[in-house]
């Protein structure tokens, strides 16, 4: 038995009422690379398809300076995480 004036535990029951979508960020970090290495991270929508990760990343200035001119191989996305460019060189 707890002391008087002591915090109750909640309990199971009162954590299994909570709604995990609540808890979501609506904005995520996306890491982009350029032939693997660290060029940017930018904030996009949670759950953003891979077109409007690329085209968010090709407009980034810090992106575009290692990608233009450069023909673009494969592209790499992980949902809600990573973005890789894999380029060839200039």
């Amino acid at each position: 038995m707890a002391a008087a004036g002591a915090p109750r535990n909640p309990g199971p029951r009162a954590l299994a009422d909570l709604d995990p979508a609540l808890t979501l960020e609506e904005n995520v970090t996306i890491a982009v690379q350029v032939n693997g290495k660290l060029r940017a991270t930018l904030e996009l929508p949670r759950d953003a398809e891979q077109p409007a990760a690329q085209s968010a990343a090709l407009a980034d200035e810090r992106v575009r300076r290692f990608v233009d001119g450069a023909e673009l191989h494969k592209v790499i996305y992980v949902k809600n995480r990573l973005l890789n460019l894999v380029v060839a060189a200039k």
